[in-house]
């Protein structure tokens, strides 16, 4: 029904298709049915939903088990919830995994609904359809709460359609409702919904640019994404509420690509840093702008509810040893604690392909996908080349000459600066990688807590000569 639904929708008068994302926790007993939503190799075709966009939803212990090929239990989370009265889709770390253990004991026994698999088998599994369908995500619920400061009112339980974007959500238990001319509305609730407003820099255009003039640009998409939460109305109450009670907003970036080319840096060691370095900076003044902000109109409403021991998911004094700008996080986090902040979250870096294309920007955070290409947007079609292609040429390297470890190391550097996500598309050359260093290296980014979400990935084809961009030049 929802696949036919989206069908239906259209976004820009038709251009593009309508778009969800559908998410399941690994330990559901349907996981393998809604792991095969998509495939063509795999399940029965009348069950097949090839609209839809599905995420699972891993955690850590999870990911420590697939590792070491321990057993684990899928098992009925409503009949746990009935038995033993709790609620295992809000929990979150060392309190859910004795949860976990509990069950896998109890369908061993015989005494619960379930069964009891390998890790690495179902792992295995979920990273099969990843690179068989492409447009499948893995998404981490251990590592999306660290920057969580109000993990004792609600956890964050799933990405939105682009990975990048999220935020702790509660389901509604009470709410009232009213019927005129056959039309429902809620009126109250105590649901909340995440809504995703977004805004990106184009760091491309920043290359010169002072220390001050940056600052200027952080404090303006602050005030500007701020701003649109008043002026805006979301089509649900829940996502109403969400927005007002937390003021969530999304600052990411296009042109990173473009910014690291033409300081003649690569997606390697250095061309990380160059780019954490840059993410760091607008990060610190961004949350800066926002405590500015509490001061002039107030906090988020749920603000003292909140727990800023640490930033960003560390404590701030590592966050100075960690910092390339010489900031003082620690005395960011008493600012917080004195004065308050306008906005729960701050920081999304979404993947921008379409805007990147139309900015003449390398798209989000990434590597160009190709140095020499044509797209298009609607009815027309639009040359793209790299800005600074000309005088920096050889530090455009396309996503297929970086090995998905390369790029999934690179991620994991920047991350520590983003409080929510990083739409991070893989691109999988098999000339220079396989399933297994792959697999390494996302398990060891979760494990880390370096990794918070795994969007698309690309294979690229035989017929295609993307393996050297460069010799006929």
């Amino acid at each position: 029904v929802l696949n036919d639904i989206i069908i239906a929708t259209t976004q820009g008068g038709g251009s593009r298709k309508g778009a969800l994302t559908l998410a399941l926790d690994w330990w559901h007993l349907d996981i393998y049915d809604f792991l095969s939503m998509k495939s063509e190799l795999d399940g029965d075709l009348r069950d097949k939903c090839f609209d839809i966009f599905p995420q699972v939803v891993v955690d850590n212990w999870f990911v420590e088990k697939s590792k070491n090929k321990e057993e684990v239990a899928l098992f009925n989370h409503y009949e746990y919830k009935k038995r033993f009265g709790v609620d295992i889709t809000e929990l979150i770390g060392e309190e859910l995994y004795k949860h976990y253990e509990k069950a896998l004991e109890l369908v061993k026994n015989k005494k619960l609904q379930g069964k009891v698999i390998k890790a690495n088998t179902l792992w295995k599994k979920i990273l099969w359809i990843w690179i068989e369908t492409g447009d499948f995500y893995i998404f981490n619920r251990d590592n999306a709460n660290l920057s969580n400061y109000l993990r004792d009112f609600g956890v964050t339980k799933c990405g939105n359609l682009c990975q990048e974007s999220y935020s702790l959500t509660k389901v509604a238990t009470k709410w009232k409702e009213s019927v005129e001319d056959g039309q429902r509305d809620i009126t109250e609730t105590e649901g909340m919904y995440h809504s995703c407003n977004l805004i990106s820099i184009n760091v491309g255009n920043l290359v010169t640019a002072t220390d001050e003039e940056k600052k200027e640009v952080a404090k303006l998409a602050v005030k500007a994404l701020d701003k649109s939460i008043d002026l805006s109305n979301s089509p649900v109450l829940e996502a109403e509420r969400g927005s007002k009670l937390l003021r969530n907003i999304g600052i990411g970036f296009v042109g990173v690509g473009d910014y690291l080319a033409y300081h003649k840096k690569l997606f390697d060691a250095k061309g990380t840093k160059e780019a954490e370095k840059l993410i760091e900076f607008f990060t610190y003044y961004a949350y800066k702008a926002s405590v500015e902000l509490a001061k002039e109109k107030g906090s988020y409403p749920l603000f003292k509810k909140a727990d800023y021991s640490t930033i960003l998911g560390k404590d701030p004094k590592e966050l100075n040893k960690l910092s390339l700008n010489n900031l003082d996080w620690v005395e960011l986090q008493g600012e917080i604690k004195r004065y308050g902040i306008r906005n729960a979250l701050l920081m999304a870096i979404a993947p921008n392909s379409t805007t990147g294309g139309l900015c003449n920007a390398t798209a989000s955070c990434l590597p160009v996908y190709n140095k020499e290409m044509y797209q298009t947007f609607a009815e027309f079609t639009v040359p793209v080349i790299p800005k600074y292609i000309k005088d920096h040429y050889w530090y455009y390297k396309t996503k297929w000459q970086y090995t998905p470890e390369e790029i999934i190391k690179y991620v994991r550097g920047i991350q520590k600066w983003i409080d929510t996500g990083i739409s991070m598309e893989v691109n999988i050359n098999p000339a220079l990688t396989n399933i297994k260093n792959i697999s390494d290296a996302i398990i060891d980014g979760f494990l880390n807590k370096q990794l918070k979400a795994v969007y698309y990935s690309m294979t690229i084809g035989d017929d295609k000569d993307d393996n050297c961009t460069d010799c006929a030049n």
